[in-house]
Parts: C-alpha cells; structure tokens; sequence
C-alpha cells in the first residue's frame, strides 16, 4: 500500500511503497531511497517507471551490499560506500540515470589524496593561533543572519536554505542540529549542519558554508568539529558528507579531520546554479 507525506518544501513529498520511504525531490530533479535496510525488485522496477515516466534525472539508493546484485540488473550503477551506516553495517550508494547527459561528468578530476591529519591536531593549531570567531549551537534568533550568508554564497542549494520556515522547522521539529561561527561584529560567518538518523546512528554533516573572508582560518574546521564531538557523545557510529567535488577547500576541511574518501555522486544536486558532482566522504567514530 503507498502513502504520500509532504516535506516542508512544497515542490518535495516523501511517498511509502511496499515499506520503502523514498523522497520525490523535484528540485534536483532525482528521487531518493535513502537509508532503507530492505527493498523488492518489484518496489525497485515501480520506482524507475514512476521516474522514467516523469523524467526525473536520476534515482539515487543507500542501502545495504546484499543489494548489489538486483540494482546492477536493474541498470543502476555503484557510486560510493558509507562505512557504519546502518548501526555500524555498511552501505553502498546506487545510482540510475534517465538520460546519458544526467550520468556524465563535465569535469575531469586527479586522484583525491587526504591531506592528513585529525581534529586534534587542527583543534592544537587553531588554538595556537588568534581565532576570529565564537563558535555555538544556533537559535531560531540566527535564522536571518543564516539566510544571508547561504544566499551571499550560494546561488541555488539543494535544500531550501534560504526559507526561514525550513530552517525554524529543522531546529524545532527535525533531527538536524545547526552551529555558527560568530565573528566581533555579531554577524554569522560560518555554518554547518548534522543532519541525524538515530534509527541508524549515523549523521550527515551539511549546510557547510563560510563567509569568503573568513576562509582559510579553520572556521569550518572547529564547527565541524564541535558536531562530531556532540555525535559522539550521543553514541553514533558513522558520520558522512557528500561534498561539492570540485571545492577543494570544503574537502580539504573534511580530509583534515580524517574523513575518507568512498565515491563520487555524477550531478547529484541543484547547487550553484547547476547539478555538481558530490564526493562521498566518511568517517567512523567508533
């Protein structure tokens, strides 16, 4: 039996068939079956009709390795791995493309090679040096000051971060934990979310922007951080992101902190006016 539930972005609903939650994302143009453990052929075969038939771009699954088999039958593609994912098992992210212009790169990229380091040893750094900023959980009072760094950055955002509806509802009703970098002027120069799964002890670490005047200076890295040492408190296993794969600086801020890299989303999302290209980084906290 299928049932409809709508997110707070109009234009996106999540829909139940045979058990399997999937979001119809109609601004990146994809439909997501993100964390669910068990999934039919059949369930699979109806998703790609519904897709195909309203020629959304791509269908993008994380689900479990014993999958593999039925998704390669069914023309979908390995894109990544998230170790942990599910209470400590692992998970693979598969990808369906409707069109071959949707399942090809604009970019060519080297070889990602971390650039070492851990949060300890950027947490010795920062502290070593003068840093510019507080660092702390948001409140609904940040919300405006949030809006106007995501809309001096970024020209389009996968998620409706630029709705202060959006935003008030994450803190208030949903499992997503904002932070912010504060600098001397009382203006919010830095942010980064923990999108949380408890079901699954595993976090998505987002919403990831600083201020450009800022950068360079270990704001994303201490907010980053500060996430995970909460994360861990609460008892989760995994923590990934799906990074823009052509911003070196927001890797690189990932890799410092010992994220791995384990894949690459082809035009996963609608960021920065057109669909980019998301490197899977992870990383296992216990």
């Amino acid at each position: 039996m299928n049932s409809v539930r709508h997110n707070n972005q109009s234009s996106n609903y999540y829909m139940t068939i045979d058990d399997t939650v999937i979001l119809w994302d109609w601004f990146n143009q994809r439909v997501k079956i993100w964390g669910n453990q068990k999934i039919s052929k059949n369930t699979l075969q109806f998703i790609k009709t519904l897709a195909n038939n309203a020629a959304i771009g791509k269908i993008v699954a994380c689900t479990l390795p014993a999958y593999q088999e039925m998704f390669l039958e069914q023309g979908f593609v390995v894109e990544g791995k998230i170790s942990g994912f599910f209470s400590g098992k692992d998970a693979q992210v598969y990808s369906h493309f409707t069109s071959p212009a949707r399942g090809t790169s604009d970019n060519k990229y080297d070889v990602i090679v971390p650039v070492g380091s851990n949060w300890d040893r950027v947490k010795e750094t920062i502290e070593q040096t003068s840093f510019p900023c507080i660092t702390r959980k948001a409140t609904p009072a940040d919300v405006p000051g949030m809006i106007s760094l995501f809309r001096d950055v970024f020209k389009t955002y996968p998620s409706p971060v630029f709705d202060s509806d959006y935003l008030l509802g994450c803190m208030e009703y949903g499992r997503v934990t904002y932070r912010v970098a504060i600098d001397a002027n009382n203006q919010i120069v830095g942010i980064a979310s923990a999108e949380q799964d408890p079901a699954n002890l595993n976090a998505e670490i987002t919403d990831c922007v600083t201020d450009p005047q800022f950068r360079g200076q270990g704001v994303l890295s201490r907010i980053i951080g500060e996430l995970e040492a909460d994360l861990y408190r609460e008892g989760y296993i995994c923590l990934y992101t799906l990074c823009r794969a052509t911003h070196a600086p927001v890797n690189k801020a990932f890799f410092r902190l010992g994220y791995v890299f384990t894949g690459r989303l082809i035009k996963n999302c609608n960021i920065c006016g057109s669909y980019e290209d998301m490197n899977v980084l992870v990383k296992v906290l216990r």
